[in-house]
């Protein structure tokens, strides 16, 4: 959120909001449920990039 208020587009990207662009990555499991020292093994499943979603192909 910092870096789109510091370019003033805070009204279009910098949060996950109805009518803002958001790009992130979806996970295969939930961080939250896994143990910590696995984290890093947490497999993407894809992305969303402009509204639409890209699975990874494996």
């Amino acid at each position: 959120m910092d870096a789109a208020w510091t370019k003033r587009w805070e009204d279009k990207i910098g949060s996950i909001v109805a009518g803002k662009n958001a790009d992130f990555a979806i996970l295969e499991q939930d961080p939250y449920q896994v143990d910590p020292k696995k984290l890093k093994d947490i497999k993407i499943w894809g992305t969303v990039f402009e509204g639409k979603k890209y699975p990874v192909k494996h």
